[in-house]
């Protein structure tokens, strides 16, 4: 498979639920299966199955537009170096029970890739950050300076915008919306130009466009997303047709959700609400996108609380758009409506657990105990709910001694125990957040120890499937316990380098990879390298890539600097050395990155550099973007991803605007309109 096809299918997680993309004749085709992907290498163009084999499958109904049916589990798939099958066909499905999906989509807060291109040193505790949100700590002058963006990157982006093919004006609409207010073209209004190629017959550039207005973070964009999340007689005069698309009117609403996270106004974003409400309030049919999208961009639509109680008749009886208990109380019979599509409910914790961090215990109580009697009577059905339930316990319990904490953790121990592999691996994860969250009670941390016990003695003793989840479970437990100023233990990476020793599946030596460049003990240092070097699993390399940038030891400098030197003739993880340079704070990455991308290399090669460079490039990086986005001799490809990568760049916040999204979602439950094989969802931009 050509470096081209490879750089393009390295999305945030393409190769997820949509199997019925995977079966199409051209995937899987070539020289190998496709390695498990960073955060965003990329938009795919196919998806391709990956993972390894076992677990839980789960297929697809071709063109269903809504999430995968369960279907049982089967045998394993045999597997090829990569951790992909080795003889890709119909019967090769994606398991989702691996480690790797859940840090690949909740990778973005612990990288901090952002600050460490920037700055060294970033605030990653508290509630922000297991949100998705990030701190907006101050950066330092390697961020492009406003003049850089209104006199090179914006006239740039605009110049794709109004003459480059369709490949080119989605990533450049997208780009550009990153840049408003500060740029501002003369005689032209942004919004009009975006919402102009609403009329696109390209769907992807329309559908680029929706996204754009939201990304934009202006209120006067709330009506029309609002009236194309309707359908309409506005929203179908905005885009020239007799109806909106199906596939746009959730990712309007989406894009809504983006606006309601950026936008202060209280009224702006009672209007958001109130709109969302109306919808969700409508027959969802036979698809759940919308409704899907309608929940999510609610739960990052955060209202101002009332002070109300959650059983009282004000929070019962008033408007979602009315205050933030409100809100929660909408939702709530959302969840407990059985009537709902599954995919919807199961998308509904993950809203509750976001617009109950930072409320009051009264209000987060209430959430947990319902949540809490929800998975119980769920016990065997509805385990896409199941698994976002126990997704939102993690983000909301904590480690002290209150009794509905206490409960809570129980729960956890029998979800372990109970439930099916997936359910097991995520209530690993969500028991090392609870145990590791400060308490409000004299003693904040009084389970974190016992935690910590429950957790060894499942890497020891527990099913080898789950060993992975352990370790990373043990990694992200000590990671958030350090930066409470809690000592670290020796005895965890003690037990985690043993294993990792034996360990010779090299999707399962990622995970720990990972985990012990969480802990940051200078031990692990050999341990990483060695897998680093083992040439023959690019998975174990990305992974290990990560492992020793998270480690923070500069003495991972030189071995990275040789695996991004070899990505420029082999196929091997480029993105994740570049992120592991980052981390380390080596500022030549940036350098060697655009020297690479000014060569006269093939347009695959300049690709994978412009993806990269733009992940950890900073204001050095924005001349050789430009010239390759200004470069008509360029094949489009090349153009449109420096077209992302100036984005990306330029982005202001600390956390890619992706992480809201993706930072603890029910990818189990995951639509089309969030993220697919055609590179059209949400989540397959940047």
């Amino acid at each position: 498979m050509k470096l081209a096809r490879l750089t393009l299918l390295v999305v945030l997680v393409t190769p997820l639920l949509n199997e019925s993309l995977a079966l199409a004749p051209e995937c899987g085709t070539g020289s190998g299966p496709v390695p498990p992907p960073p955060p965003w290498g990329g938009p795919g163009d196919t998806l391709s199955p990956g993972g390894p084999g076992g677990g839980d499958r789960r297929p697809s109904a071709p063109g269903s537009g809504g999430p995968s049916t369960p279907a049982p589990a089967g045998p394993s798939a045999p597997s090829a170096p990569g951790g992909g099958p080795s003889t890709p066909g119909r019967g090769n499905l994606i398991d989702l029970s691996d480690w790797s999906w859940w840090w690949n989509f909740n990778r973005d807060p612990y990288l901090q890739l952002k600050q460490s291109v920037l700055s060294q040193g970033v605030q990653t505790s508290g509630d922000e950050f297991f949100l998705g949100r990030g701190q907006h700590t101050s950066l330092t002058s390697r961020l492009p300076d406003p003049e850089t963006l209104e006199q090179v990157v914006g006239p740039a982006l605009l110049e794709a915008i109004e003459t480059g093919t369709s490949r080119m004006q989605g990533d450049a609409m997208i780009a550009i919306a990153k840049l408003h207010p500060v740029f501002r073209p003369e005689g032209k209004s942004l919004v009009k130009l975006i919402r102009q190629h609403l009329w696109d017959p390209n769907q992807k550039t329309a559908e680029s466009a929706v996204v754009a207005l939201g990304l934009m973070g202006d209120p006067a964009n709330i009506r029309l997303l609002a009236d194309l999340a309707s359908d309409n007689e506005v929203g179908r005069k905005a885009m020239n047709r007799a109806q909106v698309p199906g596939r746009t009117r959730p990712l309007a609403a989406l894009a809504l959700g983006i606006l309601g996270s950026r936008v202060e106004n209280p009224d702006a974003r009672r209007m958001i609400v109130s709109r969302l409400g109306s919808l969700l309030r409508e027959d969802e049919g036979a698809f759940p996108d919308l409704h899907v999208a309608c929940v999510t961009a609610m739960g990052m639509t955060v209202l101002s609380a009332a002070g109300v109680p959650m059983d009282s008749e004000e929070s019962h009886a008033a408007s979602p758009m009315a205050h933030r208990e409100a809100q929660v109380h909408f939702l709530l019979t959302c969840l407990e409506n059985h009537e709902r599509h599954e995919a919807v409910r199961a998308h509904v914790p993950k809203a509750l657990a976001t617009l109950a961090k930072g409320a009051s215990k009264g209000l987060r109580d209430h959430v947990k105990r319902v949540l809490l009697e929800e998975l119980e009577r769920l016990a065997r059905r509805d385990r896409l709910v199941r698994y976002g339930i126990v997704q939102a316990l993690g983000q909301l319990g904590d480690a002290d001694a209150d009794a509905i904490d206490v409960e809570l953790r129980e729960a956890l121990h029998a979800s372990v125990r109970d439930g099916d592999n997936n359910q097991r691996g995520l209530s690993l994860i969500a028991i090392a957040l609870v145990s590791s969250r400060r308490g409000e009670s004299a003693e904040p941390f009084t389970a974190l120890h016992s935690e910590r016990e429950y957790l060894l003695k499942q890497l020891v003793r527990g099913k080898s499937r789950l060993r992975p989840w352990t370790a990373l479970a043990l990694g992200l437990q000590g990671y958030h316990a350090d930066r409470e100023g809690l000592d670290p233990s020796k005895v965890v990476v003690d037990a985690l380098l043993e294993r990792y020793e034996d360990t010779r599946s090299p999707a399962d030596a990622g995970a720990y990879s990972i985990a012990l460049g969480l802990l940051r003990d200078p031990r692990a240092l050999e341990h990483i390298q060695v897998r680093l070097n083992d040439t023959g699993n690019d998975d174990a390399r990305g992974f290990a890539a990560e492992g020793l940038g998270l480690l923070g030891s500069p003495l991972g400098i030189e071995p990275l600097h040789e695996l991004v030197a070899d990505a420029t003739r082999h196929r091997a993880p480029l993105y994740q050395a570049a992120i592991g340079l980052a981390l380390l704070g080596d500022k030549s990455v940036v350098e060697t990155l655009s020297n690479n991308l000014s060569k006269g290399t093939s347009a695959e090669i300049k690709s994978a550099q412009a993806i990269a460079i733009g992940n950890v490039g900073d204001s050095r990086a924005i001349k050789p973007l430009v010239k390759v986005l200004e470069d008509p001799r360029q094949l489009d490809e090349p153009r449109a991803l420096a077209a992302t990568s100036l984005g990306i760049v330029c982005e202001q916040g600390s956390l890619p605007w992706t992480a809201g999204f993706a930072n603890h979602v029910n990818y189990f439950a995951m639509t089309e309109t969030l993220l697919n094989g055609k590179a059209t969802g949400l989540l397959n931009l940047r």
